[in-house]
């Protein structure tokens, strides 16, 4: 039997998706329910490998463990719901696995029930027979399975990129820069596993189409090595999942106190400018003005109608303006500015800039010269 290089990779990625879901498992650092979700994620990743395996050694298998085929099938239709329980327990503060959770593994029944009473109970010798006759499914059935099957990948994709859409959103409220609270290592998680499907998902349809496999399949065996190296590495270094957690501060504000707060505040923002710092987050402004984060969460979105994220950057980009009127700054580059005022990047100053103003900054300045001139 020998090794193809497809198989090489596959091994190599075998290995490090177990030794991932090992350090995960033992690790006490990070989000432990998140930790343990994604080391069951990489076991049926795993499993996946184990699959393809199988197939590709399918005279060895059938002629010495033909009870393997199929077993390793049902386990695949969890990969959407396991990935979408980790996003779940990494955007939710206090997440915990609960009853209503077990709908998600009932695809997983159903398929199981399914080939066991189309395979899986019958003896090794009827297995072998079923192999040779190409009995085990119907082509009907065999599409129906495999569309079910892919119906539920995209379905979860759509639920996972929607809790990361609302993730976004929440994460405004408490910091100016959304890295500080690990998004993109979870974007990047959620959106290579995504994308490995949609390469399966591509190419099954492709050869139903056109009766052959197009050069995609090529890219998803290298895909998944490259994310498992990727992974083994920000386990290792960083196995604990960044996540604001909910300040336990449970008291009451009054109104003299909510207005003490307030004026604080605004006198801090102004005289200290706190804002000018890049990775200004609410914990770090709270405490700067020594206002409990939870209150001075209520202020910003009650008394100024705003979250954190926009109640920062309205007084960058004034700030910005500033700059841009100031005859003593007329030298200094749209790039000096942003970062001066706090920004840590264009995209996000234009975008900000244009928002609050309407216009980008190099319209704003040009409107500044042509009424100066």
């Amino acid at each position: 039997m020998l090794f193809t290089v497809t198989d090489i990779i596959d091994i190599l990625t075998l290995f490090q998706l177990l030794m991932l879901s090992v350090v995960l498992v033992i690790t006490k650092r990070g989000r432990r329910i998140s930790n343990h979700i994604l080391a069951l994620f990489f076991l049926i990743q795993s499993n996946c490998v184990i699959y393809g395996f199988l197939w590709r050694y399918y005279e060895w298998t059938h002629l010495h463990c033909p009870y393997l085929f199929y077993i390793h099938l049902s386990p695949l239709t969890l990969l959407g719901p396991g990935l979408y329980l980790f996003t779940l327990s990494m955007t939710r503060p206090g997440f915990r696995l609960k009853k209503r959770h077990l709908i998600y593994i009932s695809p997983f029944a159903v398929h199981f029930i399914f080939f066991f009473f189309r395979f899986h109970r019958f003896s090794t010798e009827t297995k072998r027979l079923l192999l040779d006759m190409n009995e085990v499914l119907t082509p009907l059935e065999s599409r129906i399975v495999d569309n079910v099957f892919f119906f539920l990948l995209l379905i979860f994709s759509v639920f996972i990129i929607r809790q990361l859409i609302r993730y976004r959103r929440k994460i405004k409220e408490y910091y100016s820069s959304t890295i500080r609270a690990g998004l993109n290592w979870l974007i990047f998680v959620d959106a290579a596993f995504i994308l490995v499907w949609m390469t399966d998902i591509i190419d099954y349809y492709y050869d139903w189409w056109r009766g052959e496999h197009s050069f995609i399949i090529h890219i998803g065996h290298p895909m998944v090595f490259v994310l498992a190296t990727v992974m083994v590495f920000k386990a290792l270094i960083h196995p604990e999942q960044f996540l604001f957690k909910e300040s336990n501060d449970k008291y009451t504000m009054s109104e003299s106190q909510k207005n003490d707060y307030y004026q604080r505040l605004l006198r801090i923002m102004k005289e200290q400018k706190p804002y000018l710092v890049p990775e200004l987050s609410l914990n770090d402004l709270s405490k700067i003005t020594d206002i409990p984060p939870r209150f001075l969460s209520r202020i910003i979105n009650e008394s100024l109608n705003r979250n954190f994220y926009d109640f920062v950057n309205r007084y960058r980009i004034q700030t910005s303006q500033k700059y841009f009127q100031d005859p003593e700054k007329k030298d200094m580059t749209i790039l000096e500015i942003l970062y001066e005022v706090g920004f840590n990047s264009k995209a996000s100053f234009n975008t900000a800039f244009k928002r609050y103003t309407g216009m980008t900054p190099t319209h704003y300045r040009r409107s500044i010269n042509t009424s100066v001139n």
